[in-house]
């Protein structure tokens, strides 16, 4: 991906494309639809090349429900079958989605790949089924969402923080990861929980229809494919995106941030039946979900997916030409691996039956830059552009750390993971991180940015948006861990203003207990009584800080939850901590 917009639309075409590109193609209504008609769709293979694929109608339906992304009262849908050898082969693919459905009329000459009327975007089907029966969201259902593209309807939050830090903490606890490197997540979910409780009760949804068992036979959107290296790292995040229709797959197209050279970019335009990628972070790793463009209006609206991506109205997300490497074959769901090519512009409307994009729509980036020192490696510094989203920028920012952290080898079993660098937001609010992770992991990592960029850019009081990441990490083979095993008071009587001596035995992993020696000065306005001393670590501190301190947990604004944020972000993890 390029660093820089490119707001081009490319005319120039392949020779195979031009010949089956159409301009202002007729539209036929769902009424008009019959079963028993053939056609044929228009996708991407392999490369830019779009290419046809035979289509025949099997039904009509009427007051269709698909739950996520499509479907409702007075919402029609028309199933067809894909009798196309490779269709066959691979089942409704992941990628798909919005790859125009055209259908001769009588009197029309069926040549594949020419004439036909337009009738809508392959959308949605049954994985798993033995033959390739696929849902098609009409035409006309798709331009009455760009009807809305200019309305002055203002982009509303769902406001899920409390969702989303949850979310990361199950997570944390299916992947078990040692709760010393995750307690600043549940602190803040704690804290947004209780900040947003009487906004955020509509958020505890069922599971979505994309996570139901493909043996329970239901139908299901064709999902937006977002390709990362490591299996283990798409199948831990996958839960961050079940509220929308994109699917994070194993592949290894991320490791490159431009196309290979064997594309020819100059022959990618948005067109229908191209490929339209939506980058959610580009630089030195991409990491971009893809669909198919299935109509230009006269406008130059771009409708595309014939489903939801989020499906909450306004939309600010980038919008690019794209290619596909090649489909793979899955049983669970066969999905395209690609990736972007050139910035065309960016969403402006995304309902239940289409999403809008336009070469003028807007869209913002926050930087990032992150330097990894792992071992004997040399060390390496990758920078990105975030996209600025609700939802989207905390989780892009935790895979590319994610990433970056093992990009060139994975850590050792018995390792430290240090974190230093800031979080820079909006209205010059800046988070520091200092974080030491033993029996670290690169998922750690992700979350350690990801909570704190959730809570304040998904919070129930104010938008507060990234504008940077800088991060240094660094790796050692040694478990800097210890606990506490006891610990002496040199004397149990003391006046105000007087010192209190104490001795705390630590036991370090690998290594023999040692005390350490600490003193404290009892505040000469402190009264008598009976004082409770606790000798604790980090995470206790804030737990106890929190629940002693209402006004800390039960902000009011968004500077009063980015102060508390503040405190929790700044707790230290190589510190004893002595509370009276």
């Amino acid at each position: 991906m390029p660093h820089t917009p490119r707001w081009i639309c490319v005319l120039s075409v392949a020779p195979f494309m031009a010949a089956i590109a159409q301009a202002a193609p007729q539209i036929m209504p769902i009424d008009e639809v019959r079963v028993g008609m053939k056609g044929y769709g228009l996708s991407v293979f392999q490369g830019t090349r779009i290419e046809p694929f035979a289509v025949e109608v099997v039904s009509v339906t009427r007051n269709f429900f698909l739950g996520l992304g499509s479907g409702g009262v007075k919402r029609g849908a028309i199933w067809i079958r894909c009798p196309d050898g490779r269709m066959s082969q691979l089942g409704p693919v992941q990628g798909m989605s919005g790859s125009p459905i055209y259908l001769w009329r009588d009197d029309e000459i069926h040549e594949l790949g020419r004439g036909g009327d337009l009738i809508g975007a392959f959308a949605f089907g049954f994985l798993g089924s033995k033959q390739c029966y696929v849902g098609v969201q009409p035409i006309e259902q798709m331009i009455d969402v760009a009807s809305r593209t200019d309305s002055k309807q203002d982009k509303t939050t769902s406001q899920s923080a409390a969702s989303t830090l949850q979310t990361i903490m199950n997570i944390c606890d299916s992947q078990g990861l040692p709760r010393h490197n995750t307690w600043r997540n549940a602190a803040l979910a704690q804290l947004v929980t209780a900040t947003g409780s009487e906004h955020e009760s509509h958020q505890q949804t069922a599971v979505p229809t994309t996570l139901i068992g493909l043996a329970e036979g239901k139908v299901v959107p064709m999902l937006l494919p977002l390709a990362l290296r490591s299996p283990d790292l798409a199948d831990a995040l996958q839960p961050l995106l079940n509220r929308s229709s994109v699917k994070l797959v194993a592949a290894s197209s991320t490791l490159a941030g431009t196309p290979p050279a064997w594309i020819n970019r100059e022959s990618a335009s948005l067109q229908p039946g191209s490929v339209l990628s939506i980058p959610l972070a580009y630089g030195d790793m991409e990491l971009s979900a893809s669909g198919t463009v299935t109509h230009i209006t006269d406008a130059g609206d771009i409708l595309a997916f014939g489903h939801a991506m989020e499906g909450q109205g306004p939309q600010t997300l980038p919008i690019a030409s794209g290619y596909v490497h090649f489909v793979m074959p899955a049983q669970s769901g066969s999905f395209k691996v690609g990736g972007s090519i050139d910035l065309m512009g960016g969403l402006v409307r995304d309902e239940n039956s289409a999403v809008v994009g336009r070469h003028d729509g807007k869209y913002e980036t926050a930087t990032m830059t992150i330097s990894t020192d792992v071992l004997e490696q040399t060390p390496e510094a990758y920078q990105f552009q975030l996209v600025k989203h609700e939802r989207f920028t905390a989780l892009a920012a935790a895979i590319c750390a994610a990433e970056s952290m093992m990009a060139v080898q994975r850590l050792p079993s018995d390792n430290t993971v240090r974190l230093n660098g800031k979080l820079r937001f909006a209205g010059d609010r800046v988070l520091e991180i200092n974080q030491q992770m033993p029996y670290g992991s690169p998922i750690a990592v992700g979350f350690a940015l990801m909570g704190p960029i959730a809570a304040l850019t998904q919070n129930a009081h104010e938008q507060i948006m990234l504008e940077s990441v800088e991060l240094e990490t660094s790796v050692t083979d040694t478990v800097q861990l210890a606990v506490i095993l006891g610990a002496r008071l040199d004397h149990d009587e003391l006046a105000p203003g007087e010192t209190l001596g104490m001795t705390i035995r630590l036991q370090q992993v690998n290594h023999p207990p040692i005390d350490k020696r600490l003193e404290l000065t009892i505040p000469p306005n402190v009264p008598e009584g009976k004082l409770k001393l606790t000798i604790t670590d980090g995470p206790t501190y804030i737990r106890k800080l929190l629940a002693n301190r209402s006004h800390l947990r039960l902000t009011t604004n968004g500077d009063e939850l980015f102060a508390t944020t503040k405190r929790i972000m700044e707790a230290r993890d190589d510190m004893l901590y002595v509370l009276l």
